[in-house]
């Protein structure tokens, strides 16, 4: 029981005590809001006290004025420049704005004399006020900048001067050729004077010198230098330019005929046979199959050209005008392969009225000799062993008349060569005899196999059995003579004497082989004359064109 009233004692005196703590707490705020609420009305009185002591001190005041003016002393705004009058016990006095001073704020404050204006501006002073202005030549606001006005930009010269900036100014100085002041005035100079522009120029003035306008052909200072139109090509693909003093003249090549500026034909002859067309058949035009209107077996060969070939779509056709290949003009006769027969039924060129041949005794060919010139180049550059022999054809179409040419296509070039009698036409002449026996002679070997090659034969007939001659020459230089080989075997039986008007193509090479290319051919030309009188007596002539 002790025990418990002395735990009960202890408790009580410790609640005791925080209560007593908590009480003084409470004093001691209160003490501190009492004492602030005492300062904040003890300075309010103060501030009432100084506002009355002002309030008297006015009124005073006041009172004292009216007594001894009897008027106050701002009535009439004595305050000039705006001004404001504040009265006062002994007077008044003016509060001046800025810029002013004064007792009646009449007098100007010159600013300018303390104003801090920008080193390249100027300073103004005004009523009251200033202005800092940049010098001229200058822009900005005066006070922080002036920066240079570049015064060209508004072109304040003359057309023919130039404008040049300086710092706060400009220059214009008149272009060489020109005197003046350079802004309203800047006058040229004559150079025209004295001076000669050849060849019908005309001089002109331009700025700080003088201009020859040249006729057409003729340039340089003075219009002294010919001009040489024909660096410009100005003429046809197929014409030759010729440059003239201020002019020039277009001149269509040997073999051509035309303006030889828009226009160059291909003109072999006066007889020419045109109006060809790409993929034509040779026998749509003047030719033919010699006897029968066309080639035998034309349109069974197996490979195409790079073409249509409306006559023969499929199979193709052994030969056809081309365009891959020429050598006047645009086109070519491209002949690949075909029907080998040594009569009719291969393409046999145009016949001419007139023949050529023996004219003596009862021999009666309109003249005794005949010409024939063709171009031809490989269609296959590597020498595939085409052979195609171009001989001379009698009027009917059906068989070989005179003379054997063959060209043929080899690996190591080309080769021309004829066929002649065996052993030789004196032989054959003296012994009758020797029928088709025939030895090859090489007129060239080797011949380029990608360029175009040319061949000339004439055909002189005499009048001894046997001796009709043939010449030939491949590409100007070589050169053979031969005798007329299909003739002899004709001499030997007694056949009948075959004259010659046109041309024969027979193919040597293997029908329908695609191996074989063939040639392309161009520009033939062909006709009789007679040797006593070198005037054609008819001609014939083809180029293949449109």
């Amino acid at each position: 029981m002790d025990d418990e009233v002395e735990r009960s004692w202890t408790v009580n005196s410790a609640k005791r005590r925080a209560q007593r703590r908590q009480q003084n707490r409470g004093k001691r705020q209160i003490s501190s809001r009492t004492l602030m609420f005492i300062c904040l009305i003890l300075l309010q009185l103060v501030v009432l006290v100084c506002v009355a002591v002002i309030l008297w001190r006015v009124q005073d005041a006041a009172a004292v004025t009216g007594q001894t003016e009897g008027q106050t002393w701002c009535k009439d705004q004595p305050c000039q420049n705006n001004g404001v009058c504040v009265e006062a016990t002994d007077g008044r006095y003016c509060v001046c704005k800025g810029g002013w001073e004064g007792d009646s704020c009449e007098t100007d404050v010159n600013e300018c004399k303390t104003a801090e204006c920008h080193h390249l501006a100027i300073c103004e002073n005004t009523a009251g006020s200033y202005s800092c202005q940049c010098d001229e030549g200058y822009q900005g606001d005066g006070l922080e900048s002036c920066t240079d006005l570049d015064e060209c930009l508004s072109s304040p010269c003359h057309e023919f001067a130039d404008c040049v900036n300086l710092s706060g100014n400009y220059t214009c100085t008149c272009r060489p050729g020109y005197t003046g002041d350079g802004l309203g005035s800047c006058q040229g100079q004559t150079f025209c004077q004295g001076v000669t522009c050849q060849h019908d120029g005309v001089c002109s003035e331009i700025p700080n010198s003088y201009q020859c306008n040249c006729t057409a052909g003729w340039e340089g200072e003075h219009c002294e230098l010919d001009i040489d139109e024909c660096q410009t090509f100005p003429c046809h693909e197929f014409a030759d330019c010729i440059n003239l003093p201020g002019n020039y003249s277009c001149a269509c090549k040997p073999g051509y005929t035309g303006d030889g500026v828009s226009v160059c034909k291909v003109q072999l002859c006066g007889s020419q046979e045109n109006g060809w067309a790409v993929g034509q058949d040779v026998t749509e035009g003047g030719w033919s199959g010699g006897a029968q209107a066309s080639v035998t077996n034309e349109c069974n060969q197996p490979d195409s050209f790079p073409f249509p070939t409306p006559l023969c779509s499929f199979p193709y056709p052994g030969q056809a005008i081309s365009n891959v290949s020429s050598h006047l003009g645009y086109y070519s006769w491209h002949f690949k392969r075909g029907y080998d027969s040594t009569g009719q039924g291969t393409p046999y060129t145009a016949p001419l009225t007139a023949t050529a041949g023996r004219t003596d005794g009862a021999y009666s060919a309109s003249g005794d000799s005949f010409f024939a010139s063709f171009w031809f180049k490989a269609a296959n550059s590597s020498g595939d062993g085409s052979r195609i022999a171009v001989v001379a054809g009698n009027p009917a179409g059906t068989e070989r008349a005179s003379n054997y040419l063959e060209v043929y296509s080899l690996p190591e070039g080309i080769t021309v060569r004829t066929a002649e009698s065996a052993p030789d036409y004196d032989f054959c002449a003296q012994y009758r005899n020797c029928s088709w026996s025939a030895e090859y002679h090489n007129i060239v070997t080797g011949l380029d196999l990608q360029t175009w090659h040319h061949v000339e034969m004439n055909l002189t007939a005499m009048p001894v059995d046997y001796m009709d001659q043939w010449q030939y020459r491949v590409d100007g230089t070589y050169t053979y003579t031969g005798g007329a080989y299909f003739q002899t075997a004709r001499y030997d039986n007694n056949w009948d004497y075959v004259y010659v008007n046109r041309l024969k193509f027979q193919p040597r090479h293997a029908n329908f082989d695609a191996s074989f290319q063939g040639f392309f051919f161009d520009d033939i030309h062909y006709g009789v004359f007679d040797f006593n009188f070198p005037e054609v007596i008819e001609e014939y002539c083809v180029s293949f064109e449109e």
